[in-house]
Formats: C-alpha cells, sequence, structure tokens
C-alpha cells in the first residue's frame, strides 16, 4: 500500500509540471518564491529565530479574491540543544485590491505542519554526538499581509508579515520577501 501511495505521489510530481504549460490552467496565474527572518514562540516557554524559505502559487491573478497554495520551510534558531524545522503546507483565501500597480492583499488559510525535531546529546565513552529525530504532523494556520508590487507586465514583488500557527501552540512570525512570474 504504502509502495503504491509512493507511486501515485511521483506521477502527481511528473504531472504537475503539465499543468502550467496549459494555457488555459495558466492564465492569470501566478507563481513566487519567499523568504524571509523572524521570531517564534511557543509551548514550553521556548522563543528564538526563524529562517524561512519556500514558494507560492496563486489564482486569478486579475481578480480580487484569489486562492493561494504556499510551502514554507522554517529553521527554528534557539539556543538550545534541540533544533526545530517545520514544513508548511497551506492553502488560502486571500483578499486583495483591484487592478493597480500596488495591491495590498489580507490572507488567511489552514493547512499541514511537518515537525522535526532534532535532538543533540552526547554518548558516553565514544565522543560523538547522536541525533535522535523526532516527527510529528500537525493542523496550521496562516494568517498574512502585505502588498504586491507590479515592476513589469509579469514582474511582481511582495512584500509580507505572515504568522502561521500549529498545535503546540507554535507561533511564527515572518516578515518576508518574495519576488515572483505572472502567467
Amino acid at each position: 500500500m504504502e509502495a503504491a501511495m509512493r507511486l501515485m505521489l511521483i506521477q502527481l510530481l511528473c504531472a504537475a509540471p503539465m499543468l502550467f504549460l496549459s494555457p488555459a490552467l495558466a492564465q492569470d496565474l501566478d507563481l513566487s518564491v519567499v523568504a524571509g527572518v523572524g521570531g517564534f514562540a511557543g509551548d514550553e516557554a521556548k522563543k528564538g529565530g526563524v529562517a524561512a524559505v519556500g514558494a507560492s502559487v496563486g489564482f486569478p491573478y486579475d481578480s480580487k479574491h484569489r486562492f493561494q497554495f504556499d510551502y514554507l520551510s522554517n529553521k527554528l534558531l534557539g539556543g538550545s540543544q534541540e533544533s526545530e524545522a517545520i514544513f508548511y503546507l497551506t492553502g488560502s483565501y486571500v483578499i486583495q485590491s483591484t487592478r493597480s500597480r500596488i495591491r495590498p492583499f489580507l490572507q488567511i488559510g489552514v493547512g499541514l505542519a511537518r515537525i522535526k525535531q532534532l535532538s543533540w546529546s552526547l554518548v558516553p565513552n565514544i565522543g560523538a554526538m547522536a541525533n535522535p529525530e523526532k516527527r510529528r504532523n500537525s493542523g496550521a494556520v496562516i494568517f498574512g499581509v502585505g502588498t504586491t508590487v507590479r515592476l513589469k507586465k509579469s514582474l511582481f514583488l511582495r512584500p509580507q508579515v505572515r504568522v502561521y500557527g500549529h498545535v503546540g501552540p507554535t507561533f511564527a512570525v515572518v516578515p518576508s520577501l518574495g519576488i515572483g512570474w505572472r502567467f
């Protein structure tokens, strides 16, 4: 069963680029990459910095109401022996101003968070590092505000602030900058 799921996932990943090649499906679609740094606060009074990188796909571009799918990979930067990476996959409803060069927006959505914790500790009598890894899945929410600035006909810049949250509770506030292309 697991092999069949992997095969279906591989087929989906191979077929996904075909969606963007189809003019009917790609009309008013936008793709962007995003990166930022921010901070997080979570369970057990953990606090620290966060570095994030990701990608977004949204449609329709020219509408006041749009849908957007986001992937964001966070690396939590704390001072403890535990490090944590969180991968968010979310779907959002975005409301934005109508056609203009500068378009403010508000984003709210839900999705999944994959949390990967890595603990480093010394192994007795060996002096090497051991890295037991813990993984878990969680529901996630996203809230964001920002603006899309059209630089050229299809090229845009997107400064934004996103707040991600998942069960724990852990919240990450990520001011970020995206650059993208509208098809």
